[in-house]
């Protein structure tokens, strides 16, 4: 399933153009709704929100090509907890042949379910350390018990059961099963979401602004996926204080690089062909120049549409920085990555559909 890391990462690709919030108001769902259970026998009640990461309380995306349909719909009920985030996820996916519309698809329509329930998890940190994780194809039960969309708005709610909500190592976006003796760590869960929408068209995802916003070139970046050469820039809009190429400081200290690089071939600046590359440090002082470190880099081919990632899976990627110099609140820095990058589909990497690519360049960086 789509990892949560990655989520933030595909937002923060376009929402870096027009700020979080701009691109959010007009773009996602979400009015009503909650995540409700227990776990291990004890209960949870969550109103959908994702205001502690910046997010809303729900996503949806629906696309038909009159061949094939597939709805996508993230919710999240987080709530801050002192210097931790507390709550869960839901993930939902349908994908069906056939010329179906929104109001079309049915609730008897195979669905996947997963369900990803905050074990520890630090409010400055993309990706909860550890989460109980439950998906449907291992699930007691699972069931949509209401799907009523249509343009003018609507709603969906379903429910998971299952004894295998199990441990997971998420930090850094890698969800590896926690083990005790040689075994899986898992206990019982029942999880219980619904999502109530005012305006379901608006809430499906929309192309984001045309290629026309004004901008500031931060860096440019060049390279390949697969037989295809791209070139990116990196940028902050005009009269906006958040850029698409950031660093991060732990103890003044650089942490963290971070790039989205948008084409100006791109039929759409914001959302077609959108290069994110993020690289954290292995040394507590800092960038080690010329060294090898793991990168997560997600390639955006039509928005949610087709994209490829390179963070787990059969995907990977390196990183090599070049140079990097700070001024301040600013950087500079020279880098390469490469590796191969997966198709996403229904939340999952496509082991056989990966291609090779490599992306060097320049830019400027801003302290997030």
């Amino acid at each position: 399933m789509r990892r949560f890391g990655y989520l933030k990462r595909v937002l923060a690709a376009g929402a870096a153009a027009l700020g979080l919030s701009g691109l959010l108001s007009a773009s996602v769902l979400a009015q009503t709704g909650e995540i409700s259970g227990s776990l291990g026998g004890q209960s949870f009640q969550y109103n959908l929100s994702g205001e502690p990461m910046g997010f809303p309380g729900a996503m949806m995306d629906f696309a038909s090509d009159g061949a094939t349909a597939e709805l996508d719909v993230i919710m999240f009920g987080l709530e801050p907890e002192g210097k931790e985030v507390k709550g869960a996820m839901v993930f939902v996916a349908v994908e069906t042949e056939g010329d179906y519309q929104l109001e079309d698809l049915q609730a008897d329509m195979p669905f996947s379910v997963m369900i990803m329930l905050a074990d520890k998890w630090v409010a400055d940190e993309a990706d909860p350390r550890t989460a109980w994780i439950a998906e449907s194809d291992e699930a007691s039960s699972v069931s949509i018990d209401r799907l009523d969309l249509t343009e003018e708005g609507g709603s969906i709610a379903g429910r998971l059961v299952s004894d295998k909500f199990c441990l997971h190592d998420s930090a850094n976006g890698k969800d590896e099963p926690v083990l005790k003796n040689g075994e899986p760590v898992c206990q019982s869960g029942e999880v219980a979401f619904q999502v109530d929408i005012g305006d379901a068209q608006a809430m499906a995802a929309q192309p984001g602004p045309d290629r026309n916003v004004e901008v500031d070139v931060l860096g440019q970046l060049e390279g390949t996926v697969g037989d295809n050469h791209y070139q990116w820039m990196t940028i902050l809009p005009k009269g906006s204080d958040q850029g698409s190429a950031t660093f991060s400081e732990i103890s003044g200290k650089p942490a963290g690089i971070s790039l989205q690089g948008y084409s100006p071939e791109a039929g759409n600046f914001l959302s077609q062909d959108v290069m994110s590359i993020s690289i954290l440090s292995k040394h507590i002082d800092g960038f080690r120049l010329n060294e090898p470190m793991d990168a997560d880099v997600t390639f955006m081919v039509d928005g949610s549409k087709l994209i490829y990632s390179g963070q787990d899976g059969e995907g990977g990627a390196q990183a090599i920085v070049r140079d990097f110099k700070i001024d301040g609140d600013l950087a500079t820095v020279t880098l390469e990555v490469s590796g191969r990058l997966c198709r996403v589909e229904q939340f999952k990497l496509i082991a056989d559909d990966c291609l090779p690519f490599a992306v060097s360049g320049q830019s400027e960086l801003m302290l997030e």
